[in-house]
């Protein structure tokens, strides 16, 4: 059966189906891309669903890519505290470009059929019946339901690393990240439309905090007159800074120290010389060259405008990031720059300071 949640009628709130679903169900399972605390009230405060939850186990498995705050969290918390069948794990993931998408909840009864729920709500609010959404519901027999439980077995265990309890360190950062960007979103909605500097401020903040911003990372060449002079490859110079050469462009970038508080603002003028040398001025760059190549960390947060991190031989996550070069970028004559993301910097360098 397929249904369509209308919240102008009233027809079809997907709570009802799961409420209905948990009728007599003797355990659950399932997996939403997000939760907020009122949609885990109105899931877990009908008398079907407290009889299941006291009396067999339900699995949820939760996303946190977005809108899975702290106040969803605690829900869980206080939740798995007042039902301790109730387990929830939260999907965190490493994997630029992805998010955790699913909506789905299976419930089983005492003679081995099942009930499956699928579609477009999330266990939020509007998810549940403030929005229009779409779902179908499907009846289980055994073979079916033993075969659910087997491929859901099978993925928990392949997802195992990315499985986290909801008491984990970097759930709670995610989820208060979550939180900060909901705030700015709200202010976004009080802003005149004749403030757009303030809402592009806004809006590239909350950029920084989902990690959308291209970051760079680049070793340092060596440079007899002056360290600070950088100088770039033509395809960085281009893509990354988008430096047109011709005309040359100007850079302002902000040093970022390695307590992660931004420094004053520089302005730079990109240039280019016959030699091909693309540079431009990085004033943070400063001292003898070390013994290995210094490291220089960019994060594009508008289009002229850059934050970055410079990183020697001894510094925290130097080994690190040169590691990380070494393994997927083996070193060469030229300098190395590798554009990447700030998931995947994450991965490398938690504590990086420019994130």
């Amino acid at each position: 059966m397929w249904l369509i949640q209308r919240p102008d009628s009233g027809a079809n709130p997907l709570i009802v189906s799961l409420t209905e679903a948990a009728d007599g169900a003797v355990e659950a399972f399932g997996a939403f891309a997000f939760a907020s605390a009122s949609g885990i009230q109105l899931l877990t405060s009908s008398a079907n669903m407290k009889a299941l939850l006291a009396g067999g186990p339900v699995e949820l498995v939760i996303g946190i890519d977005a809108i899975t705050d702290t106040s969803a969290i605690d829900a869980f918390k206080a939740a798995g505290m007042l039902y301790p069948n109730l387990a929830v794990a939260v999907f965190v993931h490493k994997k630029a470009g992805s998010i955790f998408h699913p909506k789905v909840m299976c419930f089983v009864y005492p003679d081995g059929t099942g009930r499956a729920l699928t579609g477009s709500g999330n266990l939020t609010q509007g998810g549940l019946k403030l929005n229009w959404e779409a779902f179908s519901v499907q009846n289980l027999d055994v073979a079916a339901v033993s075969q659910l439980k087997s491929e859901w077995g099978t993925w928990k265990a392949g997802s195992a690393n990315s499985l986290k309890p909801v008491d984990d360190h970097e759930v709670a950062a995610l989820a208060n990240r979550n939180k900060l960007t909901r705030q700015k979103l709200k202010r976004i909605a009080e802003i005149a439309v004749e403030q757009e500097d303030a809402v592009d401020e806004i809006v590239a903040e909350i950029k920084h905090q989902l990690g959308l911003n291209r970051m760079l990372i680049a070793e340092v060449p060596r440079n007899k007159n002056r360290l600070s002079q950088v100088g770039f490859d033509k395809s960085t110079y281009q893509g990354y800074f988008g430096v047109d050469i011709d005309d040359g462009k100007t850079i302002y970038l902000h040093p970022v120290g390695k307590d992660g508080q931004v420094g004053a603002l520089e302005v730079s003028e990109a240039v280019s010389v016959k030699s091909q040398n693309f540079r431009f001025e990085v004033r943070g760059v400063v001292g003898p060259y070390p013994n290995d190549r210094p490291i220089l960390i960019f994060e594009s947060v508008a289009e002229d405008t850059f934050n970055y991190l410079f990183i020697v031989p001894g510094d925290d996550g130097y080994s690190a990031i040169k590691d990380w070069l070494d393994a997927g970028h083996p070193k060469e004559r030229v300098m190395r720059r590798i554009e990447t993301t700030a998931p995947v910097l994450a991965s490398v360098w938690p504590t990086c300071p420019i994130l």
